[in-house]
C-alpha cells in the first residue's frame, strides 16, 4: 500500500498562487487522467468500506463526483449529490460555505437520506474543512449518521481535519500533503 501511495502523490501536481495568492493547489488532474492510478485509488477506498455498514455515498463537491461514484458502484451504495440549491428540484435543505473560492450555498434534497442512513461524505481533498462541515450538517439535519468523511487528499495545515474531529465527524484520507 506505501509503494501505491508514492505512486499517486507523484501524479498529484503542486500549483503555487492558485486559486489565491498565498495558495499552494493540490491538481487531482493527472491521477485522475491515469487510469492505474485512478484504479488504485478507488481500489484502496473500496477495501477500506467494503465490510462497513455505510448505506450511501454523498459527494461534497463536483470535483470529487469521479471518484466518489466510481467507490458508490463498486460498493453497490447510492450515489448523492450535494449541489448548488438552484440545481436542486423540489425541498431541500441548504447550508452556506465561505472557503478560498468565496461565499456558496450547498442543498441536499429533503428526500435524499432517512434517519436510517449511514453515510460515506466523500470529497476530492479537505482544506479549510468548510465544504466538509457544511456537508455533515446537511446529513445531519436528516438525523442520519456519518460514517466517515473521506478525501484523496488532506491538507492538514489548512486545518480542515481538525475542525471535523472537533465536530465529531470521523476523517479519512488516502494522502497528505503537508508544506
Amino acid at each position: 500500500m506505501i509503494i501505491d501511495q508514492v505512486y499517486l502523490k507523484n501524479l498529484v501536481a503542486s500549483v503555487p498562487d492558485f486559486p489565491n495568492k498565498g495558495h499552494k493547489f493540490r491538481d487531482l488532474s493527472p491521477l485522475l487522467a491515469d487510469p492505474k492510478a485512478l484504479q488504485i485509488a478507488c481500489d484502496l477506498l473500496i477495501h477500506r468500506y467494503t465490510c462497513s455498514d455505510i448505506s450511501a455515498v454523498v459527494t461534497v463537491s463536483d470535483s470529487g463526483l469521479l471518484p466518489g461514484s466510481i467507490v458508490a458502484y463498486r460498493l453497490q451504495k447510492p450515489l448523492i449529490r450535494i449541489r448548488p440549491p438552484q440545481m436542486i428540484p423540489g425541498p431541500s435543505f441548504e447550508e452556506n460555505v465561505d472557503n478560498a473560492l468565496g461565499h456558496q450555498a450547498v442543498a441536499l434534497s429533503e428526500s435524499a437520506l432517512s434517519t436510517d442512513d449511514n453515510v460515506l461524505l466523500f470529497d476530492d481533498a479537505i482544506a479549510s474543512g468548510e465544504s466538509m462541515l457544511a456537508a455533515a450538517a446537511l446529513v445531519r439535519r436528516f438525523s442520519a449518521r456519518i460514517h466517515e468523511a473521506c478525501t484523496l487528499i488532506d491538507l492538514p495545515d489548512a486545518g480542515g481535519r481538525e475542525k471535523l474531529i472537533e465536530q465529531d465527524v470521523p476523517f479519512y484520507a488516502l494522502m497528505t500533503f503537508e508544506d
